[in-house]
């Protein structure tokens, strides 16, 4: 069902239009955001649109084009749960302006793991926040998306971050699937972290470009951020599971800051190959067994799966498993670190491969998933809201 009934592009007027969809009995809501006049067209800084508590509803948030539809201090307030299904955004800029915070107020969480969204053709820039764009519990598809951080020394933002269900799992028949969250033909620049995994996400990241940015393509261990305990079957503790893996390929990695570029820290499968590295003599790939949940979170003794170590008295990692990395264009392609307290955590042949999967591996073969991703055949147009109704006239009739 389409809902247009507002004339510019007023915060309250977009609000309107929303309270009015959400009300009715449709399940799908879509709103038209028409083109910004004057352009942009600024809301006030603070301000935001607000998705009011146990809205299920898919919403559909389009507008008539990146370079004609353009908000300054354009952010949503989601519900205090997360729980929030805006399945599509695209065809729009919005702009943080360097003071605004997140563009959403907090996690986008799916009601239900696995739900499926489809964002694209929008570019969102110069949010300043350390989180600016946070999604947990969705597969699909982001695509032909522009992501401009905000330049910074030291840089420690994050682009998109990812959250899984948070159940540490076995991804190996996850590879090559369209079980996963896909991330393709997008730019990201000036981010710490252009993309980070959680709480067992597990990503495709391919024909995207990664400029400027001061650390890298990663997926952290345990001990950063909180799973969430909301979904079925899921009772973790905070800060329990680190990302499930992914798949990086066809990237190109420019002028870059870090030492690295592409870091797994923990994962139970990935492939990372025919990425581009031109950013001089920096490692292409880093495959880390990292420490960082301490025992004071109970964290040795609470995982509720056999891919967890402890370490000494001080705390536990999640080791990297099933890992194939080649043919990467790099000065030097990878960089593996060695622990002197688990001197079998990151074994070659045994838990990485520096090379593809072959007939006798955990993994024996690899096959990319369809390109571009069936959800975008065919992509959706932008589409502008009709005008008024024109040539009318009385009759006797």
């Amino acid at each position: 069902m389409l809902h247009q009934p507002y004339l510019s592009l007023c915060l309250a007027d977009v609000q309107d239009a929303l309270d009015a969809a959400l009300s009715d009995g449709a399940t799908n809501v879509t709103i038209y955001i028409p083109a910004s006049s004057p352009h942009p067209f600024v809301w006030s800084n603070g301000a935001s649109l607000f998705i009011p508590d146990g809205t299920t509803k898919n919403i559909r948030l389009i507008g008539s084009g990146q370079s004609t539809t353009e908000i300054t201090h354009f952010r949503i307030r989601l519900p205090a749960n997360g729980v929030c299904h805006i399945v599509e955004f695209a065809h729009m800029t919005v702009d943080g302006n360097g003071t605004s915070g997140a563009m959403m107020s907090n996690r986008m969480r799916a009601g239900t793991p696995g739900k499926v969204l489809y964002w694209h053709d929008f570019t969102m820039k110069d949010y300043n926040a350390v989180y600016n764009l946070h999604l947990e519990g969705w597969l699909g598809v982001i695509s032909g998306i522009t992501m401009i951080g905000v330049d910074k020394a030291g840089q420690s933002d994050y682009g998109i971050t990812f959250h899984g269900d948070g159940q540490y799992s076995d991804h190996k028949a996850d590879l090559g699937t369209a079980n996963a969250m896909f991330v393709e033909d997008s730019s990201f620049t000036d981010y710490g972290h252009s993309i980070s995994l959680f709480c067992d996400a597990f990503v495709v990241f391919r024909y995207n470009i990664v400029d400027n940015a001061d650390a890298y393509v990663d997926i952290h261990g345990p001990g950063y951020n909180a799973c969430c305990p909301f979904y079925p079957g899921v009772s973790v503790p905070n800060d329990e599971h680190g990302g499930g893996g992914f798949e990086v390929y066809n990237n190109i990695f420019r002028n870059y800051e870090g030492a690295w570029h592409i870091a797994p820290r923990a994962g139970t499968a990935g492939i990372i190959t025919s990425n581009v590295i031109e950013s001089g003599g920096s490692y292409a790939v880093a495959l880390q067994v990292q420490e960082t949940c301490t025992a004071s979170t109970n964290c040795g003794g609470a995982y509720p799966c056999d891919r967890v170590y402890t370490v000494g008295s001080d705390g536990c990692l999640q080791m990297i498993e099933n890992w194939w990395v080649w043919d990467n264009t790099a000065t030097r392609e990878l960089y593996v670190y060695e622990r002197p307290d688990c001197a079998d955590c990151n074994n070659e042949n045994e838990h990485y491969w520096n090379r593809a999967p072959q007939t006798g591996d955990p993994v024996a073969s690899w096959t990319p998933y369809a390109y571009p991703h069936p959800l975008r055949d065919p992509a959706p147009a932008p589409v502008s809201p009709p005008g008024p109704p024109a040539g009318l006239r009385v009759t006797d009739e």
